[in-house]
């Protein structure tokens, strides 16, 4: 139930601001600040809460509806959706079991994890009557004391040290906060299975991002209001489907895509995999003549290389033939 976690990102926003805006602290302003805490998170929680359950209320409805799922009315009442979702995504797999029943389970242990919350809440309200000056030793400096408020073991009365033991005791980590966590993380392990299967349904391209976003944040209510319009798929189906798909555009564009043809795509047939840039195409081949007269010189008015010569002039061309002379407007003939 997201209840309690709006109710807790409210009281710390207010506890921030009245932290800030105390300039001295006594007893009967600690009691106050806790008191006001408590309210504004109690009205904030109440409010997101009835928002989350009422949207998401209507895109759980819409889902079931599209899929044809009768009692569609638990999609409005609390504890009842969450096992509605599971009924509506249908079977889970857990580790490649099957299981019919995660929505139930995911439901007791938020039944739970709930239960023990209200008990921890109903301490906090109580205990403030209670709160005393405590002074605290500084666990990193002995020296170092300063005061703080809160109940103590012998300040509450005997009918209530039972629940002082559940909650304030061993520095605020009873047996009921120990509980609450292990069960909170069972309830998200439960709720996150679950909404993992109704997921690959409604939003298959990006179901695990909706999953995470719906167990790190309490906006499960938003997302299902937001996915209410689309209609379920057949999650195996989908995915043979998208196989399928990338098998065939493998087998029309080959390994690199619809940009085939070689590893740079259709560039690979452009102007630079052709002459003069091809390696071992003249005019850049390897043991083949380069410029001349012939090749159109751009020097041959001032005396260029003859054809045959392979820029050293009056070495032999490679070929046998002995040196070649130097052309008559050879402008270093004297020499």
């Amino acid at each position: 139930m997201e209840f309690f976690e709006w109710m807790g990102i409210a009281q710390g926003i207010a506890s921030f601001i009245i932290g800030m805006a105390v300039k001295e602290e006594s007893l009967g302003i600690a009691k106050r600040d806790a008191r006001i805490g408590i309210i504004v998170g109690l009205s904030a929680g109440a409010a997101l809460f009835a928002l989350c359950l009422i949207l998401g209320g209507f895109g759980l409805y819409k889902m079931a509806k599209n899929k044809g799922k009768k009692y569609r009315f638990l999609a409005f009442i609390p504890f009842a959706n969450t096992f509605y979702a599971g009924y509506v995504a249908g079977e889970t797999r857990v580790f490649g079991q099957k299981m019919k029943r995660m929505g139930l389970y995911a439901m007791l242990a938020e039944i739970v994890y709930v239960a023990l919350n209200v008990l921890i809440l109903v301490a906090d309200i109580l205990m403030i009557n209670y709160y005393q000056e405590i002074e605290v030793t500084s666990s990193y400096d002995p020296d170092y004391h300063y005061m703080t408020y809160g109940p103590t073991f012998t300040s509450v009365p005997s009918s209530l040290r039972w629940l002082y033991t559940a909650t304030y005791a061993n520095s605020g980590f009873g047996w009921a906060y120990i509980l609450n966590y292990v069960f909170f993380i069972v309830y998200v392990l439960f709720l996150g299975i679950t909404l993992n299967a109704l997921f690959r349904q409604y939003a298959p391209r990006g179901y695990i991002g909706y999953v995470l976003l719906c167990i790190l944040f309490p906006v499960r209510g938003f997302v299902f209001f937001a996915l209410r319009n689309r209609a379920p798929v057949d999650y195996d189906e989908y995915m043979r489907r998208r196989m399928e798909e990338y098998a065939r555009r493998q087998q029309q564009y080959g390994p690199y895509g619809p940009y085939g043809q070689g590893p740079y795509g259709p560039y690979g047939q452009g102007p630079y995999n052709q002459p003069p840039y091809n390696n071992g195409q003249p005019p850049y081949s390897s043991g083949q003549p380069t410029y001349g007269p012939q090749q159109g010189e751009p020097f041959s008015d001032f005396g260029g290389a003859a054809n045959g010569q392979n820029g050293q002039g009056g070495q032999s061309n490679g070929q046998g033939n002995g040196p070649t002379p130097p052309p008559d407007d050879d402008p270093f003939s004297d020499f």
